[in-house]
């Protein structure tokens, strides 16, 4: 039984049964927006530094408390510019290795286990009335249930319940929809 199983049974009503059971690929996955993410973080980094580097410069030669202050206001930003360029790479691939899918006779499971809690998402498939699915060459992707909400500029919030990313997409996707017509 894997892992994934293994905390999904525990999720189950009476009678539902499990369908498939995945976890999302794992290690560190870059989306395809990095084309302006990376340059923007490295820039961010690169004026944090100068931004650093001159106020460590004049906090040598003046040694006020204004001086130090303006070393200290800088740290948030590098912390930060690092958090864009690698740290969030980091948490998302931790994120995944902590998240298990499911589809059962019933509805679809995801499931994010804790340190400390479990978190669990369920969603009908009596009443999923939209599912997409994007697959790459590799037959990995992504199922999206629902519709994500754009914001402002027409950019994707990323709000929508999904599998991403999972191996052999299109199987999961039809043995969803094989599942919703049977409920039907």
């Amino acid at each position: 039984m894997s892992a994934a199983e293994q905390f999904l049974i525990k999720e189950l009503k009476k009678g539902e049964k499990l369908l498939w059971s995945g976890i999302p690929l794992q290690g560190l996955r870059m989306t395809g927006n990095e084309f302006y993410e990376i340059p923007f973080s490295l820039m961010w980094i690169g004026f944090c530094f100068f931004w650093q580097g001159s106020a460590v410069m004049h906090y040598l030669q003046k040694r006020d408390l204004g001086s130090i202050f303006m070393v200290f206001w800088g740290v948030p930003f590098l912390l930060m510019g690092f958090y864009m360029l690698i740290g969030r790479y980091l948490h998302e691939s931790y994120q995944r290795s902590r998240t298990y899918y499911g589809v059962t006779s019933d509805r679809i499971i995801i499931l994010i286990n804790g340190k400390t809690d479990q978190e669990a998402k369920s969603i009908s498939l009596r009443n999923l009335d939209e599912m997409s699915v994007t697959e790459r060459k590799n037959g990995n992707g992504d199922i999206l249930f629902g519709r994500n909400s754009v914001g402002r500029h027409g950019s994707s919030l990323n709000d929508a319940p999904r599998f991403a990313p999972i191996a052999e997409v299109r199987k999961v996707y039809d043995l969803i929809k094989q599942a919703q017509q049977e409920l039907n």
